[in-house]
């Protein structure tokens, strides 16, 4: 998941075992600005993708998908910097 700040777009990404099953880049309604803090929460339930940003839902997927192996979750920044106040992966057993 990716949020371009100024532009108010979103981009939602599932990809599990080298297949990627959603690549989507879209505008939201919701005014995204440098320097403010946003609570960003992604998810695979049932096999659903959701995406939320501020408790607000972005994204739902209509089709299930495979959850997969991740090896490699990771965060990046082009063109910036991003900090984090703290960062939580759930596995639901």
């Amino acid at each position: 998941m990716v949020l371009f700040a100024k532009e108010n777009k979103v981009t939602v990404r599932h990809m599990a075992d080298k297949n990627e099953y959603i690549y989507k880049t879209f505008s939201i309604n919701m005014s995204i600005e440098y320097g403010k803090w946003y609570i960003m929460r992604f998810m695979i339930i049932n096999g659903y993708v959701k995406a939320f940003i501020n408790g607000v839902e972005v994204y739902a997927s209509n089709d299930r998908f495979p959850a997969g192996n991740y090896h490699e979750p990771h965060l990046a920044v082009r063109y910036g910097a991003a900090r984090f106040e703290y960062v939580k992966i759930y596995i639901l057993a």
